[in-house]
């Protein structure tokens, strides 16, 4: 009697384990299209560092960059000087797909950049994490750069000598803790170039960006994408994205209801950029679309039409455009 009473049981663990593994592989199949999971593969990872205020200290990222802290930099929200720990937290945006999935544009309001390389720098204290400021005397622009808070971007894209500091233009509606939607061009003295590298102030905390102008003579116009979504009710996360091929530039174009627009006449005309449209369905997976080498003309209005696309597939191109 007990061997047929068990045997139904052991019927009934077998099946539950198969339908549980089949529930596994189907949340496997899923996550294979899945957005979020897709932007948490490329999502730029914070690194946390701690220096002394009083004593000051260099940090080293992964991905090369050197930040330099002299002594008595930093002060507190209402300007006191601080001299405790501090926590320094970086991203190091410092490729094309970086930039694609951060939202990072290389543009100001009237011209493209070419990107060396951009950085999030953001400092705290380490007992309560309050924010802390350069020092007022970090701010000004100087001429030695052991004497102010230095930054250093290696093995940048560009050539050196064609590199100087943008900050977030603060006459666009980002708001300033967002990755920028346009730069301006900051009178801080370059540095000048180590053996491999660009080497610049820091005279603010948050994104910094140093790039060159691209100084493609010629007409600029307007450029104006819209994503077909009439499939996808409910899509969110939408973005348009000019990718460029020739150059170190993403541009992530500015949003407006139902379709997305550079800056004005701040596109070249006869520039060459791949066209990206990605987004998210109301269920979660991947819209994606690329339109490759499209030639800028006067005004253009760029219409695009994203579709599911698997995660693996997109990957391909994210980093094909690293290259």
């Amino acid at each position: 009697m007990m061997k047929n009473l068990l045997k139904p049981i052991a019927v009934f663990i077998v099946l539950t384990a198969l339908f549980t593994s089949c529930r596994k592989d189907d949340k496997l199949i899923d996550n294979t299209n899945s957005f979020d999971a897709l932007m948490a593969k490329y999502k730029i990872k914070g690194q946390v560092f701690t220096i002394n205020g009083a004593t000051g200290g260099t940090i080293i990222g992964t991905g090369g960059s050197k930040i330099t802290f002299p002594a008595n930099a930093l002060v507190n929200g209402d300007g006191s000087p601080f001299s405790g720990d501090a926590t320094i937290t970086i991203k190091e945006a410092l490729k094309k797909s970086d930039w694609l999935t951060e939202g990072l544009s290389a543009t100001t309001v009237n011209n493209i950049l070419v990107s060396g390389g951009m950085l999030d720098i953001k400092v705290q204290r380490k007992d309560n994490g309050a924010n802390l400021l350069p020092a007022p005397i970090m701010r000004e622009p100087n001429q030695d750069p052991k004497a102010v808070i230095m930054g250093e971007v290696i093995k940048p894209r560009v050539k050196q000598q064609d590199l100087q500091l943008f900050l977030p233009d603060n006459t666009t509606s980002t708001p300033a803790t967002d990755p920028p939607s346009a730069w301006t061009s900051a009178s801080y003295y370059p540095f000048g170039n180590g053996t491999n590298s660009y080497i610049f102030q820091i005279p603010q905390f948050r994104w910094v960006n140093c790039d060159g102008l691209y100084n493609q003579p010629g007409v600029k116009t307007t450029i104006k994408v819209t994503p077909d979504l009439s499939a996808f009710a409910g899509a969110s996360n939408i973005q348009a994205i000019l990718v460029y091929r020739d150059i170190n530039t993403v541009i992530t174009l500015p949003p407006s209801p139902g379709f997305f627009q550079s800056y004005s006449n701040s596109i070249a005309e006869g520039s060459i950029a791949d066209v990206i449209c990605i987004g998210k369905t109301a269920d979660g997976k991947i819209l994606f679309k690329v339109m490759p080498a499209v030639t800028f003309t006067t005004n253009m209005n760029i219409a695009i039409t994203p579709q599911v696309a698997n995660a693996t597939d997109v990957s391909a191109y994210l980093d094909s455009i690293n290259n």
